[in-house]
């Protein structure tokens, strides 16, 4: 018996961190944010456990697993699960408040925007949501050599 109900390899966890992608994409939340970083999170060790991933995926990982985006993405996982404070890279997740003209263009409901998410780094760097989701879904498709 598996407790893994319709996500049961690397793979679908794969899909399944491109489609909370799509959905930030579509409007960005916390939600939808909250998601996208855990499942990012928790991709590199589906990854190094599942059997059915070829050995060249996880040598790909390897040169990748050190990476700012996904201590990034461990640092927000981690402390919206746990309410943890053990961060490596992030100093704070900033939200502006929605409303009208907020956000980027089009996007959200009208009237009301979009949020807006940043990340601050301990070395004084911001990063957009967006474009972290960006970086990551780029790190993945190498991994899984799916880059050309």
């Amino acid at each position: 018996m598996t407790l893994r109900y319709g996500l049961k390899t690397a793979a679908d966890l794969y899909a399944k961190l491109q489609r909370d992608a799509q959905r930030l994409d579509d409007t960005v939340d916390s939600d939808r944010f909250f998601n996208f970083v855990v499942t990012a999170s928790h991709l590199r060790q589906w990854i190094k456990k599942d059997p059915s991933v070829a050995r060249e995926v996880r040598s790909r990982l390897g040169h990748e697993d050190k990476s700012d985006m996904l201590a990034i993405c461990t640092d927000i996982a981690n402390a919206s699960k746990h309410f943890g404070d053990r961060r490596a890279k992030v100093t704070d997740v900033a939200l502006s408040i929605r409303g009208f003209g907020a956000g980027r263009f089009g996007k959200g409901k009208f009237g009301i925007g979009e949020e807006t998410i940043t990340i601050k780094l301990k070395d004084g760097t911001e990063i957009n949501a967006i474009d972290l989701v960006a970086q990551v879904l780029d790190l993945y498709a190498r991994v899984f050599g799916n880059d050309e």
